[in-house]
């Protein structure tokens, strides 16, 4: 979702700076006979600033209802590693053997993992039929 709302404006800004060096791409999004001066002196570099910012306001307002991953993810990060930690002073105290507290170690951090990956996608998912 993230990726649908933005492409428009970021393709605008890349076809605007495509026409400031003297190229055109079909089916642009912005319209080219806007960015010529109506003298015909040339290109019309306060109008492409004009265009440009409009184009840049708007991708920060879309920023507001982006899904934030990272702050997700770091707010996971921590309460999994504390489990994590936990559970090896555990394994560590309960077996002697390193091969089977490696094993087990392995295995905790595979649940931890899909555990993870699970939380993330639920909560992307609702956020998605948010919007």
């Amino acid at each position: 979702m993230n990726q649908l709302m933005i492409d428009t404006h970021q393709r605008a800004l890349a076809e605007l700076e495509a026409a400031r060096r003297g190229f055109t791409i079909p089916n642009c999004v912005i319209d080219i006979k806007s960015l010529f001066c109506k003298s015909g002196d040339g290109f019309n570099n306060e109008q492409c600033g004009k265009e440009k910012a409009r184009y840049l306001n708007n991708l920060s307002n879309v920023a507001n209802v982006f899904f934030q991953i990272t702050s997700k993810k770091a707010k996971m990060r921590s309460t999994i590693s504390k489990k994590f930690l936990s559970h090896l002073q555990f394994t560590t105290g309960l077996h002697r053997k390193t091969e089977s507290c490696l094993r087990i170690m392995r295995a905790y951090k595979l649940r931890l993992l899909h555990g993870y990956c699970s939380e993330i996608l639920k909560d992307a998912y609702f956020e998605s039929t948010k919007i």
